[in-house]
């Protein structure tokens, strides 16, 4: 074959070098420094391919088999005492499976460390425990909330039926006779109230003495021993009953029903003591009184003794009798235990009626202002049973729904 007819670039059998097949291609001109007219260039010399070797310290990377079954070993001692991973807290287990994946050779320029690594579970435990505290808090959160508006509902609820069952009791309670008490205490409260009004204009009076009072305490009397003998009040222990929840409401209605039972008693002490005031205002059958006169004698300084006569009461006296020419009687003094006879004329009877009047008098006035002071304090008592206010406090949760 001519020379004519052999393959581009090729010359006397050498192959063409990287130069010339660029100038070939007409990437690059490139004068050929053998070029020969009418002659192919020779081809470059044929180079071997070298493969340069993996350096040392890349080749003690590479982890061997045994190294990797040692280091799944360490792993699985390390997760077991750690505990489960994040996966296995998962709701519906593991969602997915790693696909099988092949060792690093020895030729690889980076290696990976192994899925797991010693090390790996500590962390998945962190983050277990970091996405655990976060959801507790959470779920505590919703939790407190809940059941906050849970015990609030149920605390609201308890109020109102409270506060229901509270009116009832008030507005049923009955006095002994049957009345209702909160229509016998403003019945009552208004009697005081008058009666402290005229007791304000007698003080504002000085013409007028306090005595004048008996008349409005003698109509006061009647309604206070009707109230006292019907037990007209509202026991406060039964207001209370086992359980208090609205502390507010209670505290009002325990103070009121106080307060009722507080002003019974004052009542009831007060007609005792009048009860026995009342026999220090009458006066006794008869005015007079016996006395025994006998003579004695008294030392008196710089005089020596002096005669004189002492009386004493006599508790019992006989008929008087004529005995030898005189006229004598029986006594009994006052601490003796037997009788002695005395002559009549020793015998002194005293009309002691002005006295008793006297004492009559001091009486009724200490009776008088007594009844003042107890009056007022009634008085003050009842005014604090507002019964309207407290009915208010009642309904603002009585008539919840």
């Amino acid at each position: 074959m001519a020379d004519a007819e052999k393959p581009a670039g090729s010359g006397d059998g050498k192959a063409m070098d990287a130069a010339a097949l660029k100038a070939r291609l007409g990437l690059k001109r490139r004068r050929s420094t053998n070029f020969v007219p009418g002659k192919a260039a020779a081809p470059p010399p044929e180079q071997e391919t070298v493969i340069e070797p993996v350096p040392e310290e890349i080749v003690k990377q590479v982890p061997t088999a045994e190294d990797i079954a040692a280091a799944r070993e360490r792993a699985e001692v390390a997760l077991a005492a750690e505990g489960p991973a994040v996966e296995d807290f998962s709701t519906f287990g593991q969602e997915s499976t790693p696909l099988p994946a092949a060792l690093p050779g020895p030729g690889d320029q980076a290696i990976g460390a192994a899925e797991t690594y010693p090390g790996k579970g500590n962390d998945n435990l962190k983050k277990m425990l970091a996405l655990a505290g976060i959801v507790g808090l959470v779920a505590f959160a919703l939790g407190m909330s809940c059941g906050t508006t849970g015990e609030q509902n149920d605390l609201r609820d308890r109020w109102i039926y409270e506060a229901q069952t509270k009116r009832g009791l008030f507005l049923d309670a009955r006095a002994a006779d049957g009345s209702k008490v909160l229509t016998r205490i403003e019945e009552l409260r208004e009697a005081l109230s008058a009666t402290v009004k005229q007791i304000d204009a007698v003080e504002a009076n000085k013409d007028v003495d306090i005595t004048a009072l008996d008349e409005d305490f003698g109509k006061l009397i009647p309604l206070l021993q009707a109230y006292n003998k019907d037990n007209v009040f509202i026991d406060p222990i039964s207001v209370m009953g086992e359980e208090m929840h609205n502390s507010k409401l209670m505290r009002d209605l325990v103070t009121y029903a106080g307060i009722t039972k507080e002003m019974h008693d004052n009542i009831k002490l007060l007609l005792e003591e009048s009860g026995v005031r009342a026999q220090m205002l009458q006066m006794p059958a008869t005015t007079k009184r016996v006395i025994l006169s006998e003579a004695t004698e008294e030392e008196v300084p710089d005089l020596g003794k002096v005669p004189f006569s002492s009386g004493r009461w006599v508790k019992d006296s006989g008929k008087p009798a004529q005995v030898a020419g005189t006229w004598q009687q029986m006594v009994l003094l006052v601490g003796d235990k037997e009788p002695k006879q005395v002559q009549t004329s020793a015998i002194m009877r005293l009309d002691l009626a002005q006295l008793y009047k006297e004492r009559v008098k001091l009486a009724q006035r200490v009776n008088v202002i007594r009844w003042m002071q107890v009056t007022r304090k009634l008085d003050g008592m009842a005014k604090g049973l507002n019964w309207d206010k407290v009915e208010k406090l009642i309904n603002e949760w009585a008539d919840k729904e």
